[in-house]
């Protein structure tokens, strides 16, 4: 279907072209004649585009007229062409010589066949607004490269290209003019060195590209001009400069020995090439590189470009032409590109379908002009473009842009997840292909329960995976977070870091320094009690730092070194560190002064650090509980602090993908000390035979399961509110191997839904045998006797009916047959490890009235079995309302007959009651 579009778009294009343009009526006939020997030469094709020359040329020792026939005038050169030499006179094709070639002749001027009927010079009046300053406009630098190749091959169109990125470099960025060299074809000679778009006349290149009134180009374009330029540039560039390179108009490639050798046509069919173009850069330290190139072919370049600093995007693949733009006089890709970078296109207009809230970054604008870019979008046979892009994925040169120059060397200890940069891929990694346009997550001022769900729904902000605690010295090979209390002849725990450097280029200079804290494992803690301004056990959340360190590894770009730092307890704390219940948080944090004092990273209304603002800032809560088959049962417990005048909390469950898994093959609860909380609502989604074992009223605890939340908790005591998690595993299958299971609990604020902190668990189940055991039911004096049966091990026994409601602890259980048929649960729970096993039996109604006989003055009631003690029938009238006859029923009778007084014809009920219970009901006729 796109390629039918596709067809139909050039069609009508071509139809609008032939008829907005006349035969040129300043031909002669002899060159109307050497036309028409050309077109039957050519076929019928209507795409093409002739051109004849001005004066007739020598060919084999003739002078002959010379159409030249271009094959695909929206491609760049080179591309199929065709030189059509014709006897003067003569319209017949016998007597012509036709010489395909791949680029216009440099030496021949001419006139196309058909005039448009309004020729102008296709210069484009193009609109950018002045947009703010920035600190980087002092540092950017660029080099603007348009080589024509030759007079004929030169269109307005790449003057248009160069004019647009000139005034977007002025205008919307500011960046001085002393910054851009522009070189373009002849440079500042007068000559006429272009043609219009339809080769109707030929005319000098206007040296003024923003409209200044000012030249601004300054050379012409040649291979040692160019690399004058970048010379001249390099000698003053460093770190904190970025050179930007921009190249448009004409490529082409040639064989060698080692394949396909790709080329930018430059002025008088020079040829630069890429090895040729990554000398001249390879003295220039600027800290970054940026190359944008829209010749054809231009593809072939990427590869011989590369670079840890360098960014390099292609227009189009090593084996194809770039396009020019269908409807607007400017190469395709760089105008998509151009427009993606300023914001607005050339009228002004500012970009409706660029990703709001997106920064306009190189790589940005390569993924916007990549969606619409028509050629890539709907190509057709040989009419394609596939754009490429060749960056150090997952690195600072993915936020470089015109108005940002990132540090060219970045620690950071966030593993990518919740930084404001895609997750690293490959080291230098070549996109080639369409890019999904994805607006980066822009987090807000304090996250919310939403952004929770949207962000971290993996990676909670304070589950750092480049954080983790040992309580021995192995953490360079281990790499699993070791908590709980440590050994009774232990003192010390050892934290690891990993930092890494996101940068382009090596850190080398001893001026980072890593600062830690540690704290109390509590699912919200403030800046104060990390720094150690809460230090009193008493209170309940409290912390301290530990001693900084430099960090005076090499660590090349994309590299990570493991940084590790000790911390010994003692005294108090000590005494702490080994109770059951000691669990410890860390936070880490990079910083380029140790002398700082206490850092600003806390946010001003949560009073926490603000870890999702930033990757120099990593926190890690985690709690491990390990069950194994010995019986070894868990129980971790963390904190929430007392706040005065706090509003009411609410603790989720983060699902992920262990999550389902989790609390299918485990029992988890989560319990506070009986009086530590005045209120909670616990929320669920679950199936009816889940919610039989909750019980959502108890204020002591309550089973969690995937996407539980605990609302409005109220906390009643003046400390820290001790919250414990405990599990079981569910064995009512066999659990086979060992397995870990991960998630997280959530602290919100339950009016404002800011995200408060929170604790993340892993669980390590070990393999576990399912606890097997039947039901067998019997009825006997009308009700049911349920019990376990073949129990396979040692047990304790809970029976719940359909309502959850637990209704028996032992091994048989008795439940009336009278009622609705109704279904029972029996939990058993395993005396050696406090494993749970469920089963379920249904039980079906019985009715304790056999038979019911009237005779209008009496009624002959029959038992389907025999009375139980405080049993009685009760006779309702007609009306349902008023009893007639009411009579006790001695233990063990199965019969008796009672009177009836005349209250009319109609339907009477009698009922049966067990302790003035109603527990049967029969209705007859009068």
């Amino acid at each position: 279907m796109k390629h039918f579009i596709l067809i139909l778009i050039s069609l009508l294009y071509s139809l609008q072209f032939v008829s907005a343009q006349t035969l040129n009526k300043s031909l002669v006939s002899s060159q109307r004649l050497a036309y028409a020997a050309a077109k039957r030469l050519m076929g019928t094709n209507n795409t093409y585009k002739y051109y004849v020359s001005k004066t007739m040329v020598q060919k084999d020792g003739e002078s002959r007229w010379l159409v030249f026939v271009d094959k695909m005038p929206r491609a760049g050169w080179e591309h199929p062409c065709s030189y059509v030499y014709a006897k003067p006179g003569d319209s017949t094709v016998d007597n012509c010589i036709v010489v395909d070639s791949v680029c216009p002749p440099s030496d021949v001027r001419f006139v196309p066949i058909l005039k448009s009927n309004d020729d102008t010079d296709n210069l484009e009046n193009i609109k950018v607004a002045v947009g703010k300053p920035s600190t980087a406009s002092e540092h950017t630098y660029a080099v603007i490269l348009s080589g024509g190749n030759n007079i004929n091959s030169n269109s307005s169109r790449y003057w248009n290209d160069c004019s647009f990125i000139y005034k977007t470099l002025r205008n919307k960025y500011g960046i001085d003019k002393e910054h851009i060299k522009v070189l373009m074809s002849d440079g500042t000679d007068p000559a006429d060195d272009i043609h219009n778009e339809n080769g109707s006349f030929y005319f000098s290149s206007p040296l003024d590209l923003d409209g200044d009134g000012n030249p601004d180009i300054e050379y012409s374009a040649t291979k040692e001009n160019l690399r004058k330029v970048i010379s001249d540039l390099s000698e003053t560039l460093d770190d904190t400069d970025h050179l930007f390179i921009y190249v448009i108009d004409h490529g082409g490639y040639e064989w060698t020995n080692g394949g396909r050798r790709s080329y930018v046509c430059m002025w008088n069919e020079e040829k630069l090439y890429p090895d040729e173009l990554n000398s001249y850069l390879d003295g220039c330290e600027a800290g970054y590189v940026s190359i944008l190139m829209g010749q054809c072919y231009s593809g072939g370049f990427v590869s011989g470009l590369k670079a840890d600093n360098r960014i390099v995007i292609a227009a189009c693949g090593e084996d194809e032409r770039s396009y020019g733009c269908e409807e607007k006089n400017f190469d395709e890709f760089v105008y998509h590109w151009t427009c993606g970078l300023n914001g607005f296109d050339e009228n002004g207009n500012e970009l409706e379908d660029f990703p709001q809230g997106s920064n306009h970054t190189l790589n940005n604008a390569y993924a916007y002009a990549c969606g619409r870019d028509v050629y890539y979008t709907s190509p057709f046979g040989e009419i394609r473009e596939t754009p490429s892009i060749t960056l150090f994925s997952g690195s600072t040169a993915e936020d470089l842009a015109m108005d940002t120059i990132p540090n060219v060397v970045d620690l950071y200890i966030t593993s990518g997840k919740l930084a404001k940069t895609p997750t690293p891929v490959a080291k230098l990694m070549t996109v080639t292909g369409k890019k999904k346009i994805v607006s980066p997550v822009v987090m807000p001022y304090r996250p919310t329960m939403a952004d929770m769900q949207k962000v971290f729904i993996n990676t909670p902000f304070w589950d750092n995976s480049d954080v983790w605690v040992r309580h021995q010295d192995d953490g360079r090979t281990n790499f699993e977070n070791q908590a709980g209390c440590l050994d009774s002849d232990s003192s010390t725990v050892y934290i690891y870091v990993n930092v890494a450097n996101r940068g382009v280029k090596a850190y080398d200079t001893d001026n980072c320094v890593l600062k830690i804290w540690w704290a109390r494992s509590a699912m919200k803690i403030t800046s104060d009690a990390w720094l150690g301004k809460k230090t009193s056990m008493a209170g309940g959340v409290y912390g301290n730092p530990i001693d900084p360190k430099t960090i005076h590894d090499v660590i090349q770009p994309g590299a990570s070194v493991i940084k590790s730092v000790s911390k010994e307890f003692k005294d108090d704390f000590l005494d702490y560190a080994h109770r059951e219940d000691f669990n410890m948080c860390v936070l880490a944090y990079l910083t380029y002064d140790v002398l700082d004092g206490d850092p600003n990273f806390t946010d001003d209304t949560l009073r926490i650090p603000a870890v999702w603002r930033t990757n120099k800032l990593a926190q890690k809560n985690q709690t491990t509980l390990i069950w194994e088959t010995l019986g070894q049962k868990f129980n971790a417990t963390v904190y929430v602090p007392y706040e005065r005048n706090s509003n009411p909390l609410s603790i989720s469950v983060i699902p992920s993908s262990d999550s389902k898994s989790l609390f299918k093959d485990m029992r988890v609860n989560m319990s506070v000390p009986k009086g530590a909380v005045s209120n909670w609502t616990p929320t669920y989604s679950l199936t009816p035979s889940q919610m039989k074992t909750v019980s959502t009223k108890k204020l002591t605890n309550v089973a969690l399961y995937d996407s539980c939340s605990v609302n409005n908790i109220v906390l009643s005591g003046k400390k820290a509110c001790a919250i414990s998690l405990s599990a079981v595993p569910d064995a009512t299958e066999n659990l086979d191997g060992s397995k870990d299971y991960k998630f997280s609990l959530a602290l919100f604020d339950d009016k404002t839904g800011y995200l408060l902190g929170g604790q993340s668990y892993v669980i390590h189940r070990g393999p576990r045998e399912k606890i097997d055991f039947s039901i067998d039911k019997t009825l006997n004096s009308g009700n049911y006797t349920l019990e376990a049966t073949n129990v396979s091990e040692d047990v304790e026994y809970r029976w719940y009916d359909g309502q959850g409601k637990l209704v028996g602890t032992g091994k048989t259980c008795s439940v009336p047959a009278s009622g609705a048929s109704s279904t029972y649960t029996l939990e058993t729970v395993s005396k050696s490890d406090g494993a749970v096993a469920s089963k379920e039996i249904s039980v079906e109604h019985v009715s304790k009235i056999s038979s019911v006989k009237a005779d209008g003055k009496t009624l002959d009631i029959s038992l389907s079995s025999p009375a139980a003690p405080n049993t009685s029938l009760k006779v309702l009238s007609a009306n349902g309302n008023t009893p007639v006859s009411s009579i006790s029923v001695a233990e063990g009778e199965e019969r008796c007959i009672i009177s009836l007084p005349d209250t009319g014809k109609g339907v009477c009920s009698v009922t049966l009651l067990e302790n003035d219970k109603p527990v049967d009901k029969v209705s007859f006729s009068k």
